[in-house]
C-alpha cells in the first residue's frame, strides 16, 4: 500500500491585494444573498399560491413540532454545556432563548387537534414562541464580549428556575388571550410577530454596527436574518396555506444553523468568542512560519560557529603533547630509553615529546660542588653575604 504523501501548501505566498478584496467583497455578498434568499419564497407565495390550496394535515403537524421541540431541548442542553465551560453571558441568553422556544412552543403541537374548536389557542403559541426566543436571542447578543460569569455563578440555578417560572408563565397568558373575546382580533397575532421581527432586525443591525463577524457569529446572522423573514411570512400567511408551512420552513433553516453554530462551538472551544476564522489562522500559520524559518536560521549559524570552535579546538588538540605511563630511566645518568631503545638526556627526550623548553643553569648544590674551592666563588658569596 503506497503512503500518502504529505500535502505541502507554501504559507508564504502572496496574492494580489485587489483579488483577496475582490474575493472578501464576493464572499460577504454571498452571505448577505443567501441571508435574504428565503423572502424570494415568500414574495412568490404571496403572489402566485392558490388561497384555497390547503395543507390540512394534523398528525405531520403534531410529528413536525414535537420533532422541532427535541431538537431545540438537545440545542438547548449542548449551549448550556457551553455555557457552563466557557461562562460566557451570551451563551447564557441563547440557552434560555431555546429553552423558552421548547417551553412556549409545545403547546402549539400538543393542541393541534383544537384547532377546529379553538383556532386561536391553536395558533397564537406559535408567535409567543419566536416573541420569547428573538427576545433572549437580543439579549444574548447585548451581551456578547462582555467578561465571562464565576464558576460558582455558571452553577447557580436561579436564574434557570426563574427563566422556566417566566415561560410557563408566559403559556398561561397565551391560554387566557386565546380563550378571550379579543383572541380573533389582528392585531393580538401581529403585535407578537411584529415584536419578534422587529428584534430581529434590531439584533442584525446590532452586529453590523459592532462589526461582529467572528466565525461562529456568520451563523448566528444568517439565523437572526431567517427568523425575521419567518416572521414576515408568517404575518402574510394563513393557516394550513403553503405559505404557512414555507413560514415554518424558513424559521427551521435558522434553527439549523443556529444549531450547527453551537455544536461547532461544542466541538472546538465550546465559545463563540475564541473561535478562530480560517484567515485568521493561515494568518497566524504564516506568522508562526516565520517565526520558525527565522528561528532555524539563527540555529544554523549558531551551528556554523560551534563547528568553526569544534575545529579550532580539535587542532589544538592535535597540537598538544603529553607524557604518560612510565618512563625507563638511568638510575645513575637519568638518561631516559625512547620507545626505539635509544638512551636519551632528560632535557632532550621531554622536549621532543612535549611543549616543554628548557633553559640550563645550576642550581645552588651544584655551584658548591664544582667551584666552591675557587677563589672567585668565595669572594663572590662574601659579597652576597655582606
Amino acid at each position: 500500500m503506497k503512503e500518502k504523501k504529505p500535502l505541502i501548501i507554501d504559507l508564504t505566498e502572496q496574492y494580489n491585494p485587489k483579488i483577496l478584496a475582490m474575493t472578501k467583497l464576493y464572499k460577504w455578498s454571498l452571505l448577505f444573498v443567501i441571508s435574504i434568499l428565503p423572502i424570494g419564497g415568500t414574495v412568490y407565495l404571496s403572489f402566485f399560491q392558490n388561497p384555497p390550496l390547503l395543507f390540512k394535515n394534523y398528525a405531520f403537524h403534531e410529528f413536525a413540532i414535537i420533532s422541532s421541540i427535541f431538537a431545540s431541548g438537545f440545542v438547548c442542553y449542548v449551549t448550556w454545556q457551553c455555557y457552563l465551560a466557557s461562562g460566557e453571558k451570551f451563551l447564557r441568553w441563547i440557552a434560555a432563548g431555546l429553552l423558552g422556544f421548547t417551553i412556549v412552543y409545545a403547546p402549539h403541537g400538543f393542541l393541534t387537534r383544537f384547532a377546529d374548536y379553538n383556532i386561536w389557542i391553536f395558533i397564537l403559541f406559535g408567535p409567543a414562541s419566536r416573541l420569547v426566543m428573538s427576545g433572549c436571542l437580543f439579549l444574548g447578543l447585548l451581551n456578547y464580549g462582555r467578561p465571562a460569569d464565576p464558576p460558582e455563578q455558571r452553577n447557580a440555578s436561579g436564574f434557570w428556575l426563574k427563566s422556566i417560572l417566566f415561560f410557563i408563565l408566559v403559556d398561561f397568558i397565551v391560554i387566557l388571550i386565546a380563550i378571550s373575546p379579543v383572541a380573533g382580533d389582528p392585531p393580538v397575532r401581529m403585535t407578537m410577530e411584529i415584536a419578534a421581527l422587529i428584534l430581529s432586525l434590531i439584533a442584525i443591525f446590532t452586529m453590523l454596527i459592532r462589526r461582529i463577524t467572528s466565525p461562529l457569529m456568520v451563523f448566528y446572522f444568517i439565523a437572526l436574518a431567517c427568523f425575521a423573514q419567518s416572521s414576515a411570512a408568517f404575518l402574510k400567511s394563513s393557516v394550513w396555506t403553503h405559505a404557512w408551512w414555507y413560514a415554518h420552513a424558513i424559521f427551521v433553516g435558522g434553527f439549523i444553523l443556529l444549531s450547527y453554530g453551537i455544536v461547532q462551538a461544542f466541538h472546538t472551544t465550546r465559545s463563540f468568542i475564541l473561535v478562530y476564522s480560517q484567515e485568521e489562522l493561515m494568518e497566524n500559520l504564516r506568522y508562526e512560519k516565520a517565526r520558525t524559518e527565522q528561528a532555524l536560521e539563527q540555529l544554523q549559524h549558531t551551528n556554523r560557529k560551534n563547528e568553526n570552535l569544534i575545529s579550532e579546538l580539535k587542532e589544538a588538540m592535535a597540537n598538544v603533547k603529553t607524557l604518560s605511563g612510565f618512563l625507563p630511566i638511568c638510575a645513575s645518568c637519568k638518561k631516559i630509553r625512547d620507545d626505539k631503545g635509544y638512551w636519551n638526556q632528560i632535557e632532550s627526550y621531554i622536549q621532543n615529546h612535549s611543549e616543554a623548553l628548557f633553559s640550563h643553569g645550576l642550581c645552588p648544590d651544584c655551584n658548591e660542588k664544582l667551584y666552591g674551592d675557587q677563589d672567585w666563588y668565595i669572594e663572590m658569596n662574601k659579597n652576597k653575604k655582606g
